[in-house]
C-alpha cells in the first residue's frame, strides 16, 4: 500500500496555485521529495491538512508585491514543500519566506479573548501553540480563505489521528 506521494504533491500545487491567483499574491511552490513513499491512507489524510497549512502560509504569512517590495524582498515569494525520510518517519517541512507570525498579534487576540490571566507570562513557543486552540484567528474579518474558526486545531488533530505530529518555527 505503499505509493509515492507525487499525487498529494500535485493536489497541493494545484490548489496553491489557484489561491494566490485568487489573493493576488506571486507565489513560487517549490516542492522537492515527491517519490517518497507513504501508505495510500496516510496520503489520503494528509492533502486536506497540507492545503490547509499551505492556505495560511500564502494567505497570512506572504506579503502582497507592493510590501515585499518595500521590504527588499523578492517577488514572487517562496513556499517551498519538502518531504524527506527519516528512521521510517516521512517529515513534510512547510517553508515560506514570508513575514512569519508575529508573537505580539498573538498575545494581543489571545488577551482579547481571554486565554490568559492579567500579568500571566508566557514563552514565545507557548505562545506560537496558542494557534492551535480551537477557534483561534489572528484575523481581523471572516473571508473566504481565512477567519473562519476552522483551523490550525483541526489540522492538528488531523495529523494526530494518523500518528503525527505538527511543530511551527518562525520569525518575523
Amino acid at each position: 500500500r505503499m505509493q509515492p506521494i507525487d499525487g498529494l504533491f500535485q493536489r497541493v500545487e494545484r490548489s496553491t496555485r489557484d489561491l494566490a491567483r485568487e489573493l493576488d499574491k506571486r507565489v513560487t511552490l517549490v516542492m522537492d521529495g515527491a517519490n517518497i513513499l507513504m501508505d495510500k491512507t496516510v496520503i489520503e489524510k494528509m492533502a486536506d491538512p497540507l492545503i490547509h497549512l499551505l492556505r495560511n502560509a500564502i494567505d497570512h504569512g506572504v506579503e502582497n508585491e507592493d510590501d515585499r517590495r518595500a521590504k527588499n524582498k523578492p517577488v514572487p515569494a517562496i513556499v517551498k514543500v519538502t518531504a524527506t525520510q527519516d528512521s521510517g518517519q516521512v517529515i513534510i517541512d512547510i517553508e515560506d519566506d514570508g513575514q512569519g507570525i508575529d508573537p505580539e498579534k498573538i498575545l494581543a487576540k489571545a488577551k482579547e479573548k481571554g486565554m490568559l490571566k492579567e500579568g500571566q507570562r508566557i514563552s514565545e513557543s507557548e505562545l506560537i501553540k496558542l494557534i492551535f486552540e480551537p477557534g483561534f484567528s489572528t484575523k481581523e474579518s471572516v473571508t473566504e480563505i481565512s477567519g473562519r474558526g476552522v483551523g490550525m486545531d483541526v489540522v492538528q488533530q488531523s495529523i494526530q489521528e494518523i500518528g503525527g505530529t505538527i511543530e511551527i518555527t518562525t520569525r518575523v
